[in-house]
């Protein structure tokens, strides 16, 4: 998308694998916006569907229905998921802080729905303590909006569950509170990654998430790198081992 307005409207340069802003490339972009005639800020948000006045569309100025909903699993918890449901739809401004021990943020739904058949995760990252498995989001289902706004308001722990690759690495050191980056055991890992030969996991994400991940001075997302730059494949979490 960035080459793409680079070449059809001269916003932005590229430059290999990326595309570099100046000022004068923003300028550019609102004032395109303006006389194309959309609004440069932010809409208001939206209200519920059922409050539209009569003669109005519901669908007027509505607010997605699902813009505050978690996924989340509990584990080790008193709540039981219903009979045939693989994870909860709640939302997170009415979750209970005080009802869980730690927060795991799963990258991905599939995983999400399985991660009692991860038993690595269970013995060396969650340790029977009361666990709040949480989706982060993706654009057409469950929003990132609101799982990023869940982690930075509840004051608990971090499990970061995530791809292994340059993406899912620069998400868990973004995200604060990082408790542990949660990876299969090394020998496993680095034996399924050989093994699938996901490069574009790597190859597509390496430059982007660079100069982030290169700014890192210790802890599991450093190892993780290192590890990730000499293998230069990556692994999604529905290949970890089980």
């Amino acid at each position: 998308m960035a080459l793409a307005m680079a070449a059809a409207h001269h916003i932005g340069r590229p430059n290999r694998s990326r595309v570099d802003y100046e000022e004068r490339d923003y300028l550019a972009a609102a004032n395109a916006l303006r006389s194309r005639g959309f609004e440069v800020a932010a809409p208001a948000p939206g209200g519920r569907r059922g409050a539209a006045g009569p003669g109005g569309s519901e669908k007027a100025g509505a607010a997605p229905v699902m813009e505050s909903l978690l996924a989340v699993v509990p584990l080790h918890m008193d709540v039981q998921l219903p009979a045939g449901g693989r994870f909860i739809a709640a939302d997170w401004r009415e979750l209970d802080a005080n009802s869980f021990d730690v927060m795991l943020v799963c990258e991905n739904l599939e995983p999400l729905t399985e991660l009692h058949s991860f038993g690595w995760l269970e013995r060396d990252f969650i340790r029977r303590r009361r666990t709040l498995a949480v989706f982060r989001g993706m654009p057409g289902s469950f929003p990132t909006g609101a799982a990023a706004s869940f982690v930075a308001a509840v004051a608990k722990p971090v499990l970061g569950f995530y791809d292994f690759d340059p993406a899912g690495l620069a998400m868990a050191a973004a995200g604060p509170r990082l408790e542990a980056l949660c990876l299969p055991p090394w020998q496993q890992l680095e034996a399924s990654t050989r093994h699938y030969q996901r490069t574009h996991l790597y190859l597509d994400q390496a430059a982007g998430c660079r100069a982030v991940l290169d700014t890192i001075t210790e802890g599991p997302v450093r190892e993780a790198w290192a590890r990730l730059k000499v293998l230069q494949c990556g692994l999604n979490q529905e290949n970890f081992p089980r």
